[in-house]
């Protein structure tokens, strides 16, 4: 029974929830970047001002890739509890709204 009003809790605020989820999903995905983007620049600079390790490599390019595939999928998974927070926190108000609608407090 839950889940049925739950289920017609979103279909009420439709739009609402389709408009956090969008811009969730542009917060979500601007993350994610920034922290691989900033993983890759502090590692690029441990890779060119380290001695011993810019002698031993050809390029630079492997393992920064690498540490950007790492980077995205730490980052992947913190930015998912993000994601859940935000719908769960909307979930609630609505559901706050709807529970003082019924029993007529402002």
């Amino acid at each position: 029974m839950a889940a049925i009003n739950g289920f017609l809790l979103i279909l009420k605020n439709t739009a609402t929830f389709a408009f956090t989820r969008g811009l969730g999903g542009i917060f979500n995905l601007l993350g994610k970047l920034t922290v691989c983007v900033l993983n890759c620049t502090a590692c690029y600079f441990m890779i060119v001002y380290w001695p011993e390790v810019y002698d031993r490599i050809q390029s630079p390019i492997g393992p920064l890739v690498v540490v950007f595939a790492i980077s995205y999928c730490i980052a992947t998974l913190f930015m998912t509890i993000y994601t859940t927070t935000a719908t769960c926190m909307l979930h609630c108000l609505f559901a706050d709204v709807d529970i003082c609608n019924q029993m007529n407090y402002d």
